[in-house]
């Protein structure tokens, strides 16, 4: 049971305890420019709005050994039901503590690494405005060192509309240029 999940997660150097917030897809199907390409296994995440309503999917395309799917784009978002901006893929309960990343890899390495509950909101542009739900009191944001400051800027512009709401919230970047936390805490392991 969630065989293929597992090992994409082990092999990126994360635990599995989160496992079981996340399905597993035998035949996910792919599609560009409307035309169904191939299908692959996939781990489906739940993109979750503010008010805790499920709004769509977040997809990575595996192979059948658990590494990415080669595809130009092995992580999708469905179509939406409604807008996505400022969801997130809850990867846990709601903490009055919680972290936030881009990516759900990084999210997993935080909570394995930090010992921090934490959720993912799949790119730099949906962190920025992401939405949080009542009962957040404090944020941490580990953002991405990117060489573009893309991620830099996401994390810093959610910090500043937090603290706007009077949530505490603290901004942590990687040590090195062009990586995230999980290409840190996997390189220093």
């Amino acid at each position: 049971k969630k065989k293929k999940i597992a090992s994409y997660l082990k092999n990126r150097g994360v635990g599995l305890g989160q496992i079981h917030y996340m399905r597993e897809h035998p035949a996910a199907p792919y599609y560009e420019d409307g035309q169904l390409i191939s299908e692959h296994p996939a781990m489906v995440n739940q993109l979750i709005n503010r008010q805790g309503k499920t709004i769509t999917f977040h997809v990575t395309y595996l192979t059948q050994d658990g590494g990415k799917a080669p595809l130009d784009h092995p992580k999708k978002i469905m179509p939406p039901i409604e807008t996505v901006t400022g969801s997130a893929i809850r990867l846990c309960k709601i903490h009055d503590r919680l972290a936030i990343t881009e990516g759900i890899e990084t999210a997993l390495g935080v909570m394995r690494y930090e010992r921090i509950p934490c959720w993912a909101c799949y790119a730099a542009n949906n962190l920025a405005k992401f939405d949080p739900p009542d009962g957040i009191e404090s944020l941490i944001i580990y953002g991405d060192r990117d060489r573009s400051f893309t991620g830099q800027a996401a994390a810093y512009e959610l910090a500043r509309r937090m603290q706007a709401r009077g949530i505490d919230v603290e901004v942590v970047l990687p040590p090195d240029v062009g990586k995230d936390w999980l290409d840190h805490w996997v390189e220093c392991a």
